[in-house]
C-alpha cells in the first residue's frame, strides 16, 4: 500500500518527526510513500485557481507581469473544453483552445485584427501524435512558416516549411529542413554534445513507487526511496525548492506567449505525471526528457513520462529552476531543439527569459533576445528595439525616396561613365528591428546607407561613412 505524507516545509529528511506529518492510505504501489510537501507560494495558488477554471469552468482575470489584464473563460461546447482568453476589455479573443480527448486545437489572433495569425493542431493518425503549427510572424494576413511534427514517444520527425513565391508561379510552402531523431530532449553543457554512444536515460529508477511532490504542482513527480537513480533527500530538497518558482515562471511564460503558457496550462491540468530522477550518467548533458504533451494514448502505449536530471545539474542550485523549465517545456509544450540547437531555439529562449533574464547555458548573453524569440508577435516590441543595416534588393523605390534629402547621389547609383548612370540593384539600408533580429513588419528601410550591386556600372561609393551606432532600447523588465 502507497502512503501519502504531507509535509509543510522542504527538507524531506525526518520529514514527519521535524513537520509532524499525516499519513492516509492512498492505495497505489506496494511500499511507496507520496510526501506531498505543502510549501506554497502566491504564484502557486494563482495557478491553481487558473486552472481550476480551465478544468472545471468558469471565468478569471489575471494580471500579467507588465500590468495588462487578461480575462480568461471556459466552458464546455458538446463534449469539448473551449478556453479563451481576452485582452483586457476585449470582447474578442486573442487565443482560443479546444480540447476533446487528446485532440486539440488553438487559433490566435494576438494584434486583434479579426485574422488569425497562429493556429496550433494536435491530432492522432494512426495511433501516431501529429502536430501542425502555423505562424503568422509577420501578422500580415498569411502564414509564412509550418511547423510539421510527426511522433512524440519513440522516434520524432520534425518538417520546416516556409512560404515562397514557387517558379511556376503562385505561393505555397517550400520545406526548410527536416530532421529525425529519438523522442527525447536534453540539456547540454556549454561546448559539450552527447556522444552518440551515451544513452542520457540510462539510470532513470526503475522504481517510481516513492515520491515527493509540491502541493501546487502535483503531477511532477521526484522519485526518492534511495532505489538507484532515486534522488537523495540532499538532491530532492533542492528540485523541490526549484519547482517552487515554476509558477512564477508559467506565469512570465503566459504573459509573453499566451500559447506556450496554454499549452503548458494544460499538460498540468492533464492528469499525467511527469517523474523526475536523478541518475543521468551522460558527461556534458544536465537533464534529458521525454517529449510530450502529455496524452492518454501515449501514456498507455509507452508508460509513464520522465526527466533524467544528471548530479552535476542538480549540483547548480542556482540556475536549477531554469533547467527544470527547459525540461518542462519540452514535456509540457512538446517543443523539440531547433536545428543546430545553437542555445537560442524557443526552449532555450524561454527557459532563460522566465528565470529572470538568466544568461546561463548555451546561447546566454542577451536577455532582451531572448525575450524577443520567447514572446509571440504582438508582445515582441516590449522588449526593445534596435537599429540593424541590411541588404535590400531591388531598392529602386527606396533610392528614389531618398534624392533631395541630402543623400550624396554616388550612394543612389552605379556609375557606367561620366554624367551617365545606372540603376543599383542591392543596397545597404537601416532598419529598425526586434532584439532577436527580426524586421519590424510595416517599417521598412528608415535609412539609405549606399549601393552594392550594379548590374551595369561601378560602385560610386562602396563604404558609408558616419553611420550611426547600432543601438538597442532595452525596454523589458522581469
Amino acid at each position: 500500500m502507497q502512503t501519502s505524507v504531507v509535509a509543510r516545509g522542504v527538507l524531506l529528511l525526518g520529514a514527519c518527526a521535524l513537520f509532524g506529518c499525516q499519513e492516509t492510505s492512498n492505495g497505489g504501489v506496494p511500499g511507496g510513500r507520496h510526501v506531498i510537501v505543502d510549501a506554497g507560494t502566491e504564484a502557486g495558488a494563482r495557478l491553481r485557481a487558473v486552472l481550476d477554471v480551465e478544468r472545471n469552468g468558469g471565468e478569471i482575470i489575471v494580471q500579467n507581469l507588465d500590468g495588462t489584464k487578461v480575462r480568461i473563460v471556459s466552458r464546455l461546447e458538446g463534449t469539448a473544453r473551449v478556453v479563451q482568453h481576452f485582452n483586457g476589455t476585449m470582447n474578442r479573443p486573442a487565443l482560443t483552445a479546444r480540447y476533446e480527448g487528446d485532440e486539440v486545437t488553438h487559433w490566435g489572433d494576438f494584434n486583434e485584427d479579426t485574422r488569425v495569425d497562429y493556429q496550433y493542431v494536435r491530432r492522432f493518425d494512426g495511433g501516431v501524435m501529429v502536430q501542425t503549427w502555423l505562424e503568422d510572424k509577420d501578422l500580415n494576413g498569411e502564414f509564412e512558416i509550418r511547423r510539421t511534427q510527426i511522433g512524440s514517444r519513440g522516434t520524432v520527425k520534425v518538417v520546416r516549411e516556409r512560404m515562397q513565391d514557387l517558379e511556376g508561379g503562385g505561393r505555397g510552402y517550400v520545406v526548410e529542413s527536416v530532421e529525425e531523431g529519438p523522442a527525447v530532449e536534453e540539456e547540454r553543457d556549454e561546448g559539450m554534445s552527447t556522444l552518440a554512444t551515451c544513452d542520457s536515460m540510462a539510470g532513470f529508477p526503475e522504481d517510481l513507487g516513492s515520491t515527493a511532490s509540491l502541493v501546487d504542482l502535483p503531477n511532477l513527480q521526484v522519485v526518492i526511496g534511495g532505489a538507484p537513480g532515486a534522488c537523495n533527500s540532499e538532491q530532492t530538497s533542492r528540485i523541490l525548492e526549484a519547482l517552487k518558482q515554476i509558477p512564477a515562471r508559467i506565469e512570465c511564460l503566459s504573459g509573453s506567449n499566451k500559447d506556450l503558457g496554454q499549452l503548458m496550462k494544460s499538460a498540468f491540468s492533464s492528469g499525467h505525471d511527469l517523474f523526475i530522477g536523478c541518475g543521468g550518467q551522460c558527461p556534458g548533458t544536465r537533464a534529458a526528457t521525454d517529449v510530450g504533451p502529455p496524452s492518454d494514448f501515449d501514456a498507455a502505449l509507452s508508460g509513464p513520462y520522465r526527466s533524467n536530471l544528471n548530479a552535476r545539474g542538480v549540483e547548480n542550485a542556482e540556475g536549477l529552476d531554469r533547467t527544470l523549465l527547459h525540461e518542462l517545456l519540452h514535456w509540457g509544450a512538446g517543443i523539440r531543439h531547433g536545428p543546430g540547437d545553437g542555445g537560442t531555439d524557443t526552449v532555450w529562449s524561454c527557459a532563460r527569459f522566465c528565470s529572470r533574464c538568466s544568461t546561463d547555458g548555451v546561447g546566454g548573453g542577451f536577455p532582451a533576445a531572448d525575450c524577443a524569440r520567447c514572446s509571440s508577435p504582438d508582445k515582441k516590441g516590449s522588449c526593445g528595439v534596435q537599429f540593424v543595416e541590411h541588404t535590400l534588393e531591388g531598392c529602386e523605390h527606396f533610392a528614389a525616396q531618398s534624392r533631395g534629402r541630402g543623400v550624396d547621389p554616388n550612394y543612389l547609383h552605379c556609375i557606367v561613365s561620366e554624367g551617365v548612370a545606372s540603376t543599383c540593384r542591392a543596397c545597404r539600408v537601416g532598419s529598425y528591428a526586434y532584439c532577436d533580429g527580426g524586421l519590424i513588419p510595416r517599417e521598412g528601410p528608415v535609412a539609405f546607407r549606399c549601393c552594392t550591386r550594379c548590374d551595369e556600372g561601378r560602385l560610386g561609393v562602396t563604404q558609408f561613412r558616419g553611420s550611426p551606432a547600432l543601438r538597442v532600447d532595452r525596454r523589458f523588465r522581469r
